[in-house]
């Protein structure tokens, strides 16, 4: 679409407004992960928007959730760190850059011939910290080659902001409700136990 800036800007804040009406009525992570990124990926028109969790202990990232459009491979699995991501990649992500790519076969920091696997010409990332590491990222894709737009960037990295934070809370939210439901279950087979 050809339109002006202040016409982008405008669209922008009204997709922001309504991705937190959507994180506003939504509490599960997968609920949150699902319906936000089919809702980026049509709002951008790119192929793909996929949330992944990073464990550099392990050298694996794993993508849980993701929208693709139907014609591309899910990206739904669990992939090595080196595979795809250069030394200088992980940098950057450590310390909470950007990483953008216009095209995965010109770009030294790729590995084009798995990048053309999964059929991604181009990405962007914005990597999540959370207790002072790196995470999560939540990264967009394109079929084709695609030379990023700021404010496209600058779109992602505010969804990522308000969306990641919500994530997490509610993770801790569902484990510390589980774990009061655990010690609920001890102590009243405590007493089922004393009174035996």
């Amino acid at each position: 679409m050809d339109i002006s800036d202040r016409q982008r800007r405008e669209l922008n804040t009204a997709f922001l407004n309504l991705i937190s009406q959507d994180l506003r009525h939504l509490s599960a992570p997968d609920e949150i992960m699902q319906t936000v990124g089919v809702r980026i990926g049509k709002f951008l028109q790119v192929s793909g928007c996929i949330f992944v969790d990073v464990d550099e202990a392990k050298n694996e990232v794993t993508v849980n959730h993701g929208w693709t459009q139907e014609d591309v491979p899910s990206l739904k699995r669990t992939f090595r760190l080196q595979d795809y991501l250069t030394e200088e990649f992980r940098r950057a992500s450590r310390v909470g850059d950007i990483t953008i790519v216009c095209d995965t076969s010109r770009d030294e920091r790729t590995n084009a011939e798995n990048y053309a696997r999964l059929q991604i010409g181009g990405f962007v990332v914005v990597p999540f910290h959370w207790q002072g590491r790196w995470t999560a990222y939540i990264a967009l894709t394109s079929v084709e080659p695609r030379d990023w737009r700021s404010d496209e960037i600058d779109l992602l990295e505010e969804i990522s902001n308000r969306l990641f934070p919500r994530i997490e809370r509610t993770r801790a939210e569902a484990a510390l409700r589980k774990s009061e439901a655990k010690y609920r279950t001890l102590f009243e087979s405590i007493d089922e136990g004393f009174c035996l």
